[in-house]
């Protein structure tokens, strides 16, 4: 992945989700309760491009959760672009009601509740 891709793809993220010591790997996860059904993977970085991607995420002023068996599960099951699974949702609306709020998490809930 270039260097743009990467911006471009942690631009697009509300967060990456890292390992412990945010070194070895991070996956970004996106989401807008309007528009989607599931969060999204938008990136995932391993520890080649972990450094650079830190960059780009504090200059864009992302957070980074860290989260060492959460981000191992989504960076060996998912590629970029695929939602989250019924069975993967669990720490993503953890996460999310940390960073974002109940209006986020019950959008999240609720479209889980349906499958």
């Amino acid at each position: 992945m270039t260097n743009e891709e990467l911006y471009k793809r942690i631009e697009d993220s509300d967060l990456l989700v890292t390992d412990e010591k945010a070194v070895h790997r991070a996956v970004g996860l996106r989401y807008d309760y309007h528009t989607m059904y599931a969060p999204e993977i938008t990136v995932i970085v391993d520890r080649r491009q972990m450094a650079l991607a830190k960059q780009f995420a504090f200059a864009l002023g992302k957070k980074l959760m860290p989260q060492g068996q959460y981000s191992a599960l989504l960076f060996h099951n998912y590629l970029p672009g695929w939602q989250l699974s019924k069975k993967d949702y669990d720490p993503a609306v953890t996460i999310y009601y940390k960073f974002f709020g109940r209006k986020v998490v019950r959008s999240i809930l609720s479209y889980y509740k349906m499958k």
